[in-house]
């Protein structure tokens, strides 16, 4: 075993967990986001197909225009995975996060991690970079470090999910056939589907 790995020096199990806690939050609540952003769109366009319908018979244009923006809803899933999944996979990345609402604690924790994995500063000094580890990880311990990530509004776009939801529930069970019509109409714009008039 080299001299560097004997003085290899860990950031503390409960700094780690807590990380790992942020982290969790983070891809929950920004996951949660985006599912709520996809049904939403996708619920709006039948939606809005199935009132355009009941006026005038909607044209080609109109369903793909509302397939599409359902599709761009939908299409925020996998942004958001790349954004609040892939790029925030290290604890450096989420302390650099965290200085946007809690700058010293942010900075704090960055300098920890960088202490931690930098084995040629630990050779020099074991004890003090323990030291400052425990330091950092007491500190952190009195934080709750949820209230560092970005403000989410996934309760909001699942609240008018959930109503558009409702509404469609609704008129499916008191109108399924212009329901089952107008859903097949707006799935598949390129069809030549008629429209259900009553």
């Amino acid at each position: 075993m080299s001299e560097i790995q004997r003085h290899s020096i860990q950031l503390p199990d409960s700094l780690s967990q807590q990380l790992q806690g942020f982290r969790a939050h983070l891809r929950r609540t920004k996951v949660m986001e985006s599912l709520g952003i996809a049904c939403l769109g996708v619920l709006a366009g039948y939606l809005a197909v199935f009132l355009i319908d009941r006026f005038v018979d909607l044209p080609t244009w109109g369903r793909w225009t509302a397939w599409l923006a359902a599709f761009a809803s939908v299409a925020t899933i996998p942004i958001w995975v790349e954004r609040w999944i892939l790029r925030y996979r290290s604890h450096a990345s989420l302390a650099r996060l965290m200085t946007d609402k809690m700058p010293s604690m942010g900075d704090s924790l960055l300098s920890a991690i960088e202490l931690a994995s930098n084995p040629q500063e630990q050779k020099r000094s074991p004890a003090l970079c323990q030291a400052a580890l425990d330091q950092v990880a007491q500190v952190a311990s009195t934080k709750d470090l949820t209230q560092a990530a970005p403000e989410s509004h996934h309760k909001r776009w699942w609240s008018l999910a959930g109503l558009m939801a409702a509404l469609a529930l609704g008129l499916g069970l008191v109108y399924p056939q212009a329901s089952a019509n107008s859903f097949a109409r707006f799935a598949a714009p390129w069809s030549k589907i008629p429209r259900f008039t009553f």
